[in-house]
């Protein structure tokens, strides 16, 4: 599969001193460690950096500004070089991207700070071009150390990543067009160069597969879940059987298959047996099937609305539930049996009840699309409700949200025809190193206040996103 996105890049420019080194702090000198930054940034040390003074006369320079001697400034700058430290991760890093991309150094360096640089640390070879203000006679944030390295490369700056630790220097950089990245830690700096360089869906699946049969839920309390119901909706998005794993049942399901570490063992709920008869691939008799919806139907509570369990010990009603009941019922042909739930449900529809989430489910945008699944299995709900859910799912659009939050509503925008691309890009940047997506959180047990998240789902929605989203 070889998608293609709106950025794409094909040049990296990376910083040396404030990205790829770093340098003791505690290196006892003449020009305390503070004091040197000041110096670095000083008139004296620009004219030195471009070449227009010698390391002599910098020096004797400096050491006249700082009152102190030339030996003491030349002794302390050799113990800030020699205390220099390459960040091997970067360069690994950096190998990694070179397959597919042009790699650039640029630095605000004099002529022989970058000697000794190159002569001891040969792991610079990564670079395929290093420009060094002594070089361009300009440095950062300078615009025309920029258009050096424009002119003498032929890159298109549209096409180009920039990383530096400097704001300044990186606002000049995006004012060109680069693509710029304020460096602040090695993980941001991973996560922003694989989401940018590499392609989210191919990355997205290697994560799945990487995963396949472990895509367990768990608690914000760091708790693992298993459970039927989040594996069916993974099945459901990306039609691989190969990933999850789930006890078949040829009546009602449960939603856990056996005692949790939250619950003791649970009746069978009509949430996931709904979803189980309109995703397994499995055959059940019809006459199961219906037998399974008369007792969901007998079991409604007094207003005529679907409870969540089979039975009468655990009376619960919850809006996301009660949609993938209709969801069910009305893929067999038996909506009219349940009007009073599907009246309800568009009632809430219209005045926004779900805004907060719903009893077990934690985001409007859960209840949206569950409704989007609704929708796409009955042209009579369509006919109904179709106009009010575009313009429900319209008004979500840029508020904030977790990853699968973003997902789905990324998801039911794009199947209405509506722009949702502000939450498409911030759900790319969202995605991890290894390809997946992290903490979506989707259902939640309110008596205990536990909230519930999935990998494997936000991953699996968040790939059908953005596939969605440019039209893949």
């Amino acid at each position: 599969m070889s998608a293609s996105f709106p950025e794409v890049f094909d040049t990296l420019i990376f910083d040396l001193g404030g990205v790829l080194f770093d340098w003791s702090l505690d290196i006892p000198a003449a020009i305390p460690h503070k004091q040197f930054q000041r110096v670095l940034n000083s008139a004296t040390w620009f004219e030195y950096e471009k070449g227009n003074l010698t390391k002599g006369e910098c020096y004797s320079a400096l050491a006249n500004e700082l009152g102190l001697g030339p030996n003491d400034v030349e002794a302390s700058f050799d113990a800030i070089r020699g205390s220099l430290r390459i960040r091997n991760d970067i360069i690994r890093l950096i190998r990694e991207m070179k397959g597919g991309c042009r790699i650039c150094a640029m630095s605000n360096m004099a002529a022989p700070s970058w000697e000794f640089v190159r002569g001891r640390f040969p792991e610079c070879d990564v670079f395929d071009h290093v420009f060094t203000s002594a070089a361009a006679g300009e440095r950062m944030p300078n615009l025309g150390f920029y258009r050096y390295v424009l002119q003498q490369t032929g890159i298109d700056p549209r096409r180009t990543i920039f990383v530096d630790a400097q704001l300044q220097n990186v606002f000049t950089a995006r004012s060109l067009g680069m693509k710029g990245i304020v460096f602040d830690g090695y993980f941001n700096l991973e996560r922003s160069l694989r989401n940018l360089v590499g392609n989210p869906i191919e990355r997205a699946w290697t994560f799945l597969r990487a995963n396949a049969l472990r895509h367990f839920s768990y608690t914000n309390t760091g708790t693992t879940l298993y459970e039927h119901f989040t594996p069916l909706l993974i099945l459901e998005v990306t039609g691989d059987p190969s990933l999850v794993e789930y006890t078949v049942s040829e009546g009602p399901w449960t939603f856990f298959p056996e005692e949790t570490q939250l619950t003791q063992t649970m009746p069978p709920d009509v949430d996931a047996t709904a979803l189980a008869y309109t995703i397994v691939p499995h055959t059940v008799p019809d006459s199961t099937k219906h037998h399974v919806m008369d007792e969901i139907i007998a079991n409604c509570n007094a207003d005529g609305i679907v409870q969540v369990y089979f039975g009468k010990t655990r009376p619960r009603i919850d809006a996301g539930i009660c949609v993938n009941v209709l969801h069910m019922f009305y893929t067999y042909g038996r909506g009219d049996d349940v009007k009073e739930t599907f009246d309800w449900i568009c009632a809430s529809l219209e005045t926004r009840a779900y805004v907060d989430g719903t009893y077990y489910y934690t985001s409007a945008e859960v209840f949206l699309y569950f409704l989007s699944r609704l929708l796409r299995a009955s042209s009579a709900v369509r006919e109904r409700i179709g106009q009010l859910y575009e313009e429900r799912c319209r008004e979500r659009v840029g508020l904030p949200g977790d990853a699968l939050a973003l997902a789905m509503r990324v998801i039911c925008c794009a199947e209405q025809g509506i722009d949702a691309t502000v939450d498409a890009q911030r759900l790319r940047e969202m995605q991890e190193p290894d390809g997946g997506w992290k903490d979506g959180w989707f259902y939640r047990y309110p008596i205990v206040g536990l909230i519930a998240a999935n990998r494997g789902l936000t991953t699996a929605l968040a790939m059908k996103a953005l596939k969605l989203a440019y039209g893949l």
